[in-house]
């Protein structure tokens, strides 16, 4: 059993691995919102999420 390991095996792996193990769906990536995602890392990078909690 030989696979040749790249970045996209790698990931492809770690998703479907969310998927079946992790109640994970797969998202599509014109969905995503840029907005929400910055405001996201900065809040979860932060001391904002410290006062959240």
């Amino acid at each position: 059993m030989s696979k040749i390991a790249t970045e996209n095996t790698f990931e492809t792996a770690i998703v479907q691995s969310l998927i079946d193990n992790g109640g994970y769906s797969a998202g599509n990536a014109p969905d995503y919102s840029l907005e929400f995602g910055v405001r996201f890392k900065r809040i979860s990078s932060s001391n904002h999420l410290s006062k959240l909690i």
